[in-house]
């Protein structure tokens, strides 16, 4: 730390505003001094308040951004629907954001989406879920699984080129007893499109006291009045989804205060 620089420092915050002759004297923000010390950072480096933020004087029409996903690509259109491969994308990119936000917990948590339409399939619902085994920032468009309410894979029209397998690596293994629970309640809630399983810290750590969540900030508040629904932990669940309709009966019926 150069000294001329804390002496401008001092003399920038200590100095009354009437006092100041320029910008520079006015005020120095401490970020200018000690830029290690204000850097902050994501886990990739990707933000930095010692930047000026991007500023965008285009007019830009939301509806031609908003819930836009890329085009299937060519070599993919024998594989999946257009509707499909649009669910797939925004899919991809919901584990992308619990990942980012460490929502949560290895490999051990799921998101799974309906396919649109698929109720009318023979053996459906279909839902897509993550390969087990692959990080949630690892999840891809190509290579989530596409199951039935059983857990069984559902092959697609066609297989995915052999690039594509080589890119988007997995075993195409579904990890049955953390599928049950969603499988469970996509089959007693027909009108559920998608369930979000995820263990972050703060909704472990609540979940674990006795009273469980509390009305005590505008958003507890929010949510209790949604209505909130409890099931003391029995270990590992039942690996079938008809077995486990019971169990999630408790979980359809929101308790509300």
């Amino acid at each position: 730390m150069h000294h001329s620089s804390l002496a401008a420092f001092v003399t920038a915050i200590t100095s009354p505003l009437s006092a100041a002759t320029s910008a520079e004297t006015s005020f120095v923000h401490p970020a200018a001094v000690y830029p290690s010390r204000f850097r902050v950072t994501d886990r990739r480096g990707q933000h930095d308040v010692t930047q000026e933020p991007a500023t965008y004087t285009e007019n830009v029409d939301e509806s031609n951004t908003l819930n836009t996903y890329p085009e299937i690509p060519i070599d993919l259109v024998d594989c999946f629907s257009p509707m499909e491969w649009k669910q797939r994308c925004a899919l991809a990119v919901s584990y992308r954001i619990a990942y980012l936000h460490d929502w949560h917990e290895n490999i051990f948590n799921h998101i799974t989406l309906k396919v649109h339409g698929s109720d009318q399939e023979t053996d459906g619902p279909h839902f897509l879920l993550n390969d087990f085994g692959l990080g949630f920032d690892e999840i891809t468009a190509c290579n989530l699984l596409k199951v039935n309410l059983d857990g069984m894979i559902v092959n697609q029209p066609a297989p995915l080129p052999a690039n594509r397998r080589t890119i988007n690596r997995g075993k195409g293994r579904v990890f049955k007893p953390g599928f049950v629970l969603h499988s469970a309640l996509h089959a007693a809630r027909e009108d559920v499109h998608a369930i979000w399983h995820g263990h972050d810290l703060d909704a472990t750590a609540v979940s674990q006291t006795t009273f469980g969540i509390l009305p005590l900030s505008q958003e507890a508040t929010y949510a209790l009045s949604k209505g909130i629904s409890y099931h003391p932990f029995e270990g590992s669940l039942p690996t079938t989804c008809r077995s486990s309709l019971d169990w999630c009966k408790t979980l359809v019926r929101p308790i509300k205060y």
